[in-house]
C-alpha cells in the first residue's frame, strides 16, 4: 500500500486526478502485481506439501495475499482518490468535515513535487556511495561470503521443538522439565513389534526370535541384546523382555513348578499360590498342596526342546493367565498380557506380538529424533535379515516422526516456492535475466536466514519451515520493486540503479522495512519463548536481511550486470 501511496505523491502537481492515478499505476502497478502474484503462486504451490502445518498455512496465506491484492487495486485505490479530493477541497486530514482557507487561493500549483527526506537520502547519499567501485567490490565479497558461510552453518540446524519454549517462562512445568533432564536416568519404553508370527515348528520363526538355548545366534532378541552394548549408537539401553523366552522356559520340564496339569488335563497352579483344591479333596496332600499335579510335558514330548503347533496353541493361554510367584517366576499375567494379539492365533499365526526394552535417557530433541531413526534402522535390518515384518514403537514416535523428513520437506517446499516465483517473474517481466537475478537474491536471503537460525540455535520444525516459506513471499517485496524501477528507467546501468533507489528505495524502506519492523519488535515482550524465537527472531532476521539484500546488494548487482532497459528498447524501436 505504501508503494502505491508514494507513487501517487511522486506525480507532478499540475496533473489532473485521473492522470495522477493513471501514472502512479503505470509506475508501480506492474511491480505490485508481480510481487502479489509471486506470493500467491508460491503459497499456492506450497499447499501441495503433505505436512499439514505447511499445507494449511500455505492455503490461507495464498488466499489472504490474493484478497489483499484485489482490495489494494480497488478499495484502497478508491480511498486514495477520496483523499486526493479532500486535499483539493482544503479539508483537514482525519477531520474531513473541517475546511480551512487555502494558502494558494488561485490553485495554480505547478511543477514537480519536492523529494522527501528518505528520497533525498537515497539520491544524494545512498546511491552515490553504492556507485563507488571499491564499495561494489566490498558489497559483492561480503554478501557472497555470508551466503557460503550460511550454507556451512545450515548443517548445524537441529530438528525438533523444545517443550520448554512453548510454555510461559514462569510456568511450574519449566522446573519439571529441568528435573527430568537432570535426574531421570531411564528412557521411554521401546517395543519391537513382530507381525504375523508363525509359531509352527516348520517355519523356524521361534528360533529366529528367541534368545535361550538352541535359538539362532542372529535372532531378534540376541541382536537386541548386542545392540544394547553399543547404546550410544543404537539408543537401546538393555536386552528386551521376551514373552517367547519366558514361555519356552515355562513349558520346559525342568521348570517343574511352572507348567503343570491335573490328571484330567486342566491347569494346575504352583504350590505357593492359593489352594488349587479344597480340603478333603482326594487330589490334596498335606497343606492343600496338589499331589496329583504333574509337569505338562516330559522331554520326549518336545521336539528339540520346542513345543508342537498344537502344544503351543493349548499352553499359551495358560502361560498368559499364570501368576508369577516364588515357585515359578515366569508367569505371564500382567507382564505380557497386552503384548500379544491373540484374535486369530488358533490358525498358527499370532498377528502381532511385542518385545519390550528401553531407550537410553533422552534429554534433547535431537536425541529423540536419533533414537527413532536408530530404532527404525535396526528394525529394517532385522526384518530384511529374518524375512519377518518388524517395526519399532515408542510413545513419542508419533510426535517425532515428522523430523525424520523435515529437511526434505523444507528443501522441497522452498525449492517449489522459489521456482514458482521465478516462473511468475519470467511471465510478467518477459526477462529471463531479471527473473534469474531475483531468484538468486531470494535464494541468498533464505540461506542467510537459515544461517541465522543456526547461530541463534533455532530448530527446524513445522513452525520454522512455515516461516521460511513465508520468507520467500515477503522477501519478494524487497526485490521486485527495485528491479521493476530499474527495468523501466533509461540510461546506463549506473544511472538506472541510482534512479531505482531514488524512486523506489524510500518506499521499500518506509513502506516495507519499517512497517514490518515495528510489528515484529512488539513480539520481543512475549512471555512465551516460542513467540520470541520463532516470530521475533526469525522475522527480525528476515526484515534486516531482506532490507540489506534489496537496498544494498541488489542495486550493486544491477549496476554491474543488470538486464537491459525497456525504455531504451522502446526508444530504439521508435527511432527505427
Amino acid at each position: 500500500m505504501c508503494i502505491l501511496v508514494h507513487a501517487v505523491k511522486r506525480q507532478p502537481l499540475d496533473l489532473l486526478l485521473e492522470e495522477t492515478i493513471s501514472n502512479a499505476l503505470v509506475e508501480v502497478g506492474p511491480s505490485i502485481t508481480l510481487a502479489s502474484l509471486s506470493e500467491v503462486v508460491a503459497f499456492a504451490v506450497g499447499s501441495f506439501i503433505p505436512m499439514p502445518a505447511c499445507r494449511i498455512f500455505s492455503m490461507f496465506a495464498a488466499l489472504a495475499v490474493f484478497l489483499d491484492f484485489l482490495l489494494q487495486m480497488s478499495a484502497f485505490l478508491s480511498l486514495i482518490v477520496f483523499d486526493f479530493l479532500r486535499t483539493q477541497d482544503n479539508r483537514i486530514d482525519c477531520f474531513p468535515f473541517i475546511k480551512v482557507q487555502s494558502s494558494n487561493p488561485n490553485n495554480n500549483v505547478t511543477g514537480e513535487r519536492k523529494l522527501g527526506f528518505l528520497s533525498r537520502y537515497m539520491k544524494d547519499i545512498h546511491a552515490p556511495i553504492l556507485g563507488l567501485l571499491w564499495v561494489k567490490i566490498i558489497v559483492v565479497i561480503v554478501f557472497t561470503a555470508a551466503t557460503f558461510s550460511s550454507i556451512a552453518l545450515c548443517t548445524r540446524i537441529q530438528p525438533g521443538l523444545e517443550q520448554k519454549i512453548v510454555l510461559p517462562q514462569d510456568s511450574y512445568l519449566q522446573d519439571y522439565f529441568d528435573d527430568l533432564t537432570k535426574y531421570l536416568r531411564i528412557g521411554p519404553p521401546l517395543y519391537f513389534v513382530v507381525k504375523n508370527f508363525n509359531y509352527s515348528l516348520e517355519s523356524r520363526q521361534i528360533n529366529q526370535l528367541c534368545s535361550i538355548s538352541q535359538c539362532d545366534s542372529g535372532s531378534l532378541l540376541n541382536e537386541i541384546a548386542r545392540a544394547s552394548l553399543t547404546s550410544e549408537l543404537t539408543y537401546i539401553a538393555k536386552p528386551a523382555a521376551s514373552w517367547l523366552d519366558d514361555f519356552l522356559i515355562w513349558l520346559s520340564p525342568e521348570a517343574f513348578s511352572c507348567c503343570r496339569k491335573f490328571l484330567n488335563g486342566s491347569y494346575c497352579p504352583p504350590n505357593d499360590q492359593p489352594p488349587c483344591c479344597s480340603s478333603g479333596d482326594s487330589s490334596c496332600g498335606l497343606g492343600t498342596v496338589c499331589k496329583d499335579c504333574t509337569t505338562c510335558f516330559v522331554r520326549s514330548d518336545l521336539q528339540k526342546g520346542r513345543p508342537s503347533t498344537l502344544q503351543f496353541k493349548e499352553k499359551l493361554p495358560w502361560f498368559l493367565n499364570s501368576t508369577p510367584s516364588a515357585d515359578c517366576a515366569k508367569g505371564g499375567i500382567g507382564a505380557y498380557t497386552t503384548n500379544l494379539n491373540l484374535s486369530d492365533y488358533q490358525s498358527g499365526i499370532i498377528s502381532a506380538s511385542a518385545f519390550r526394552t528401553y531407550h537410553t535417557p533422552l534429554n534433547k530433541q535431537v536425541d529423540y529424533v536419533n533414537a527413532l531413526r536408530a530404532a527404525r534402522d535396526f528394525s529394517a535390518k532385522m526384518a530384511d535379515s529374518l524375512k519377518i515384518e518388524i517395526f519399532p514403537y515408542s510413545i513419542f514416535y508419533i510426535y517425532f516422526e515428522q523430523y525424520l523428513h523435515i529437511w526434505k520437506t523444507a528443501l522441497v517446499n522452498l525449492s517449489i516456492c522459489l521456482g514458482a516465483v521465478f516462473i511468475v517473474c519470467l511471465i510478467i517481466t518477459s526477462s529471463f535475466w531479471s527473473s534469474a537475478i531475483i531468484f538468486v537474491v531470494l535464494a541468498m536471503i533464505i540461506l542467510d536466514i537459515m544461517g541465522m537460525m543456526a547461530l541463534l540455535g533455532i530448530q527446524l520444525n513445522a513452525i520454522s519451515v512455515v516461516n521460511l516459506v513465508m520468507s520467500v513471499g515477503i522477501a519478494v517485496e524487497f526485490c521486485v520493486h527495485i528491479m521493476h524501477a530499474f527495468l523501466i528507467s533509461s540510461g546506463d546501468r549506473e544511472k538506472r540503479a541510482s534512479k531505482s533507489l531514488t524512486t523506489m528505495g524510500a518506499s521499500v524502506f518506509s513502506g516495507i522495512t519499517l512497517t514490518k519492523l515495528v510489528g515484529v519488535v512488539v513480539l520481543r515482550m512475549a512471555r512465551s519463548q516460542i513467540f520470541v524465537i520463532y516470530y521475533f527472531q526469525m522475522y527480525l532476521a528476515l526484515v534486516l536481511i531482506g532490507f540489506l539484500h534489496g537496498l544494498v546488494f541488489l542495486p550493486v548487482v544491477l549496476s554491474l550486470c543488470g538486464p537491459p532497459s525497456r525504455s531504451n528498447h522502446v526508444e530504439n524501436v521508435q527511432n527505427d
